[in-house]
C-alpha cells in the first residue's frame, strides 16, 4: 500500500465519520424514503431514488475496501503463494 493513498484513505474516512459527514448521508437517506413513499411519483422522482440506491450501495463497497485497504489488510496473491511453500 502506498503510504499517501492509505492515509489519504485514513482521511477520507475520518471525514465521513464527522457530524458533517454523517448529516449528508441522513439527508440522502430522508430524501430517499420521502420519494419512496411519494403517491404517483414522477420519473424523475424514481430515477432519484434508484440512483441513491445504487450509490449508497457502492458507497458501503468502496467504504468497506478503503478500510481494508488503510488498515492494510491486503496480501498479494504471490505473497500467499509464497506463504503456503514457506510452512
Amino acid at each position: 500500500m502506498s503510504n499517501n493513498a492509505g492515509r489519504l484513505a485514513q482521511n477520507f474516512l475520518s471525514l465521513i465519520e464527522t457530524k458533517q459527514g454523517k448529516e449528508i448521508f441522513e439527508t440522502l437517506n430522508q430524501i430517499m424514503e420521502l420519494l419512496e413513499t411519494k403517491d404517483n411519483p414522477e420519473m424523475t422522482e424514481v430515477c432519484i431514488v434508484g440512483n441513491l440506491t445504487e450509490f449508497s450501495e457502492k458507497f458501503q463497497i468502496m467504504r468497506h475496501n478503503l478500510q481494508s485497504y488503510s488498515n492494510g489488510k491486503r496480501t498479494l496473491l504471490g505473497d500467499k503463494l509464497s506463504e503456503l511453500y514457506d510452512e
